[in-house]
């Protein structure tokens, strides 16, 4: 099972809950922390890195000798990665997507491929979890390939818990493509509010199920809650706006492991999710 923990904005306390789920829940979990611009996992799981590797996407180089300016790769190119100057064909390298389209339409071979790197991947364990690390090159902008990398990591896993980017772009659909179920961290206020619904309205058209956890609940005037109600979606947890969590946090623990009365009620998040998949699949047999 595949479980995405994903926020509509950022600073809900996403990673801080895919933290505690995989410290819950320990043995045979892989922890993918597919926010690859700003992966924070590991400054709470502190794992030991065994492995890392680079991560390439495809990229055209053009050869000037067997151009015959016909301009056919330009106009295809959906990304406006390439521009015709003069006799010359540029290729913006950080727009190119590696759709392949261009070489396909150059009937003369001016067009090769090649590859350059954009990130990395290292695995590693922290305790009995697998821990993923994704982590895109400064610069670049092609989140989804390294989320993609990042995903091949959990083969045959039967417990994988993936550390969304925030938001509702292109890196969150490629984060939740696949998964089973998708938490939602909210922050009870009008802001986390606008962007929780924005982010609903995504997993139900991907036709994702999903549940709500409020974090630092009580700051606000349950908002979230009544949307929730009013919607009919699931509340898995209400975590309230507690020092002792926010000060381990910060300090780079985790709250499961300090406050181990915690650790029961993220099994039961878990154990939740797994009797709605459940459900949904001996309704639709």
């Amino acid at each position: 099972m595949m479980v995405a923990v994903a926020s509509g904005k950022g600073g809900t306390g996403k990673t801080t809950l895919s933290a505690a789920l995989a410290d819950a829940l320990g043995d045979e979990v892989i922890l993918l922390d597919c926010d690859v611009e700003e992966p924070n996992a590991a400054l709470l799981m502190h794992p030991e890195w065994l492995d890392r590797y680079p991560v390439h996407t495809p990229v055209p180089t053009f050869r000037a000798d067997d151009c015959t300016q016909c301009g056919e790769c330009v106009s295809v190119c959906a990304y406006n990665a390439l521009a015709k100057i003069g006799d010359d064909i540029l290729v913006f390298n950080q727009l190119c997507h590696g759709c392949g389209a261009c070489l396909y339409f150059c009937t003369p071979r001016a067009l090769t491929e090649d590859y350059r790197q954009i990130g990395s991947v290292q695995c590693g364990h922290s305790g009995n979890v697998r821990v993923v690390e994704g982590r895109l090159n400064l610069g670049e902008v092609l989140a989804p390939v390294v989320i993609k990398a990042v995903k091949r990591e959990c083969k045959d896993a039967s417990r994988v818990i993936v550390d969304s980017p925030p938001g509702t772009s292109c890196p969150v659909i490629a984060a939740l493509d696949g998964v089973d179920f998708c938490v939602i961290v909210a922050e009870d206020s009008a802001f986390g509010l606008h962007d929780m619904q924005a982010l609903v309205e995504v997993l139900r058209v991907l036709q994702i199920p999903f549940g709500v956890v409020v974090n630092r609940a009580g700051l606000g005037d349950d908002r979230v809650l009544r949307f929730c109600e009013r919607e009919g979606i699931r509340v898995l947890e209400s975590i309230p706006f507690d020092r002792q969590i926010a000060r381990l946090t910060g300090r780079g623990y985790l709250f499961t492991a300090e406050m181990p009365e915690w650790r029961p009620k993220m099994r039961r998040i878990w154990s939740e999710i797994e009797g709605v998949l459940s459900g949904a699949r001996n309704s639709s047999a």
